[in-house]
């Protein structure tokens, strides 16, 4: 009799499961459903609704029996609550398959968020940016909150039945993985028109919660949240930000997540309080401690080039442009600009 296995490792194997269903069936919705990009209505290279459907079961199928000897492959947390309410998982694994569920699922949709970040022109619009579900104006048939319930739930209860009989000690064995990723192509063929195709909480709140944050960031001002100073700081990276234009958009990125924001005079940058803004961060940078090896502290490097070209107003704020290398060091959220 083989050795049980310790939850760690089935936490583990929930979290990389979870990650590959997200980033391949997403990642397919978000990178190659519609190619080239510029020929959408014709889409001559783009996976489309078939292409994606086939995706999500092709990544349940090569987890099921990747993982499925470790943890089982629930790698949704309406798999683990309906095997477990119908006596098939034990209740004190349930949160932990959970939290590893959801974590992979957000990590996926980090990574293929940067990915498609990557290309000019990207951008999260439409219906379903990011591949993201929802009904009404997020459903990409259009359809109203009643249909998408409906669908979700029957679809939901059909795939938790096909799961359990096909695991089942008196179905044949070695095959499980072969009928249950296909009848999750079934159901994206089904309802991606209705709502996108969720039955998996943890792949709908993934891309939903990068989503949320996408447009959050975007709409503080910020046109590459992507190269956010956040972003780079809280992963502990080296990145090399970018060359920002409008003053305002200087004033969104500068300083980080705790550093306030830009001087200005009556909702207006000015380059004398831009000047004045940048000797006031090289005087607080001499003032602050030396870091020692525990409270190593990113080192932001704002050299910002208030070059004002020949012929324009000494207080015309969108003449100025400035660059901004960051280099993040350690995940201490202390900081000093030189």
């Amino acid at each position: 009799m083989s050795a049980p296995v310790p939850l760690s490792r089935k936490f583990l194997a929930e979290l990389i499961g979870t990650f590959w269903l997200v980033l391949g069936g997403c990642g397919s919705a978000v990178l190659a459903a519609v190619f080239p990009y510029d020929s959408a209505a014709a889409n001559p290279l783009g996976l489309g609704f078939l292409g994606v459907s086939i995706a999500f079961g092709l990544t349940l199928l090569t987890m099921a029996y990747a993982i499925g000897h470790i943890s089982g492959c629930h790698i949704n947390p309406a798999v683990s609550f309906g095997l477990w309410a119908g006596g098939r998982f034990p209740g004190s694994h349930l949160l932990s398959y959970v939290v590893a569920q959801v974590l992979g699922g957000i990590i996926a949709g980090g990574v293929i968020l940067i990915i498609a970040s990557g290309r000019d022109g990207f951008a999260l619009t439409g219906s379903n940016p990011l591949a993201t579900n929802g009904w009404g104006t997020h459903s990409p048939g259009g359809y109203g909150f009643l249909a998408a319930l409906l669908i979700e739930v029957v679809l939901t209860f059909i795939f938790l039945l096909v799961i359990m009989g096909a695991t089942d000690r008196l179905a044949p064995g070695g095959f499980a993985g072969v009928p249950i990723g296909l009848s999750l192509t079934l159901i994206h063929l089904i309802s991606i028109p209705v709502t996108n195709t969720s039955v998996n909480p943890a792949r709908s709140t993934a891309v939903a919660a990068w989503g949320w944050a996408a447009r959050r960031w975007a709409s503080s001002g910020c046109s590459g949240w992507h190269r956010s100073p956040a972003l780079c700081w809280r992963a502990g990276c080296t990145a090399t930000c970018w060359r920002a234009g409008p003053t305002d958009r200087l004033r969104a990125h500068a300083g980080g997540p705790r550093q306030g924001r830009l001087p200005h005079h009556h909702g207006q940058q000015t380059p004398h309080s831009l000047q004045a803004w940048s000797g006031s961060l090289e005087r607080r940078s001499r003032s602050l401690p030396a870091t020692g090896p525990s409270r190593l502290a990113p080192v932001v490097h704002l050299a910002p080039l208030l070059q004002r070209p020949t012929g324009t107003a000494p207080d015309d704020p969108s003449r100025f442009s400035a660059t901004r290398h960051l280099r993040c060091h350690g995940s201490s959220r202390r900081y000093r600009a030189t």
